[in-house]
């Protein structure tokens, strides 16, 4: 699992797909964000999703997922939807826009591009729309 930063914030999508031990490394750029505030159960359903989600669903098509209490007690909520998918330099890649929302906070959304690594997991990409 791979770390994503982009320009001044870090895209929700991306704290899915760091490993937990480099979670608190990186807390600094997620701290003030919805994602930032998932304990590991959160942030392993919201990997599991965005992987399965980026690997079996349709372009277009939005997914609700509901992610179990974080240390607050507080229920995350959002969709994952894959936009485009096209290949680059053969890998299957996939533009994706997320939604988060959680209670008492204002919605977060976040768009970029992901591509698929030999071992299935996918990984943020800078690639032009």
């Amino acid at each position: 699992m791979k770390q994503f930063v982009k320009g001044w914030a870090v895209t929700a999508v991306a704290a899915m797909t760091i490993s937990w031990p480099a979670h608190a490394y990186f807390d600094h750029f997620l701290n003030q964000t919805i994602v930032g505030t998932l304990g590991k159960a959160g942030t392993d359903e919201l990997v599991s999703t965005f992987g399965r989600v980026m690997s079996e669903s349709e372009d277009g098509t939005t997914v609700p997922i509901k992610l179990p209490p974080n240390n607050a007690g507080k229920v995350t909520e959002g969709t994952i939807t894959p936009l485009k998918t096209r290949t680059e330099a053969g890998q299957r890649c996939r533009q994706v826009q997320t939604e988060f929302r959680q209670e008492g906070r204002k919605s977060e959304r976040w768009k970029g591009w992901y591509c698929q690594q030999p071992d299935l997991s996918w990984k943020k990409t800078m690639l032009k729309d």
